[in-house]
């Protein structure tokens, strides 16, 4: 059986940055479509809907086949039916990073954000299935990764100011439960042993004085030979627009479990959570 990594996000902090940079490594097998959401699709109800989704994609393939069909799109063809098909048999997964695999790649992986808001048999699924694989989790700022979420999502709430959607968004499920790092790390833990979850802070990650350092011990994790970054900027960043004072002491509060849980967990934090942790009483 292949060796496994996943990465359970969070959403907005690095994810696609940190996917593209293994899609470079030629010691890892990374697919090519970063976020499977294989997982996801069996036990969180809202993601039920995927395979709907896939479905579409291959009708969406076999419309563009021709005698001069190119090899993408046969490839994509392929890769959405193994996308289906893994929902009705789980060993597809498998045969999909065999289908992929090259010589000289050590380890399969991929990365849906989507997965940090499995439960306990979600988790369970995904140790079972892959053989204890590793687990990659990136954290952000709480705040930070919440206004950077609504920022992102605006597109669909197009009726609502980005300072409306923030306050909306704190009363969110699905929102708060990203950000709420206390209960994806106690569930990963319950399941997964701590030397096979590995936990990145965002603001490392994208520093430039750190970087180097935690790319080196991300491939340390992975078993991997270390290979420099090229990627220097990141991607599919949301629109950049300043989240005001008030709003954001309205966060902290919020999301104080979030902070007071990382705060007690970790030795060194960056210097953003620091800030907005003197503002939370009683720590």
């Amino acid at each position: 059986m292949n060796s496994y990594f996943i990465g359970i996000g969070v959403a907005k902090a690095g994810t696609t940055w940190l996917g593209e940079y293994f899609k470079s490594h030629p010691e890892i097998c990374f697919s090519p479509v970063k976020e499977i959401h294989y997982f996801d699709a069996l036990y969180l109800s809202k993601n039920k809907k995927i395979e709907n989704k896939r479905i579409g994609n291959i009708k969406n393939n076999l419309k563009r086949l021709n005698v001069k069909t190119n090899q993408s799109v046969l490839f994509n063809l392929q890769q959405n039916c193994f996308f289906v098909q893994m929902l009705s048999n789980p060993l597809n997964y498998h045969k999909y990073f065999n289908w992929l695999k090259n010589d000289g790649e050590k380890i399969c992986g991929e990365i849906t954000p989507e997965y940090s808001l499995l439960g306990l048999e979600g988790f369970k699924n995904i140790k079972t299935l892959l053989n204890n694989p590793k687990i990659i989790l990136i954290l952000r700022n709480p705040v930070d990764r919440q206004w950077s979420q609504v920022r992102f999502h605006r597109k669909f709430e197009t009726h609502l100011l980005c300072d409306e959607y923030f306050i909306k968004s704190l009363n969110l499920k699905r929102f708060i439960l990203w950000s709420s790092y206390q209960v994806i790390i106690e569930r990963l833990y319950s399941i997964f042993n701590k030397q096979d979850v590995h936990i990145i802070f965002y603001e490392d990650l994208f520093n430039k004085n750190s970087n180097e350092i935690v790319i080196q011990n991300l491939c340390s994790f992975l078993g991997v030979t270390y290979q420099n970054p090229q990627l220097k900027n990141k991607i599919n960043v949301s629109p950049k627009e300043k989240l005001k004072a008030k709003l954001r002491r309205l966060g902290i509060q919020k999301l104080s479990k979030s902070y007071q849980y990382v705060y007690e967990n970790f030795d060194v934090l960056p210097n953003n959570w620091m800030s907005d942790i003197k503002q939370i009483k009683n720590i």
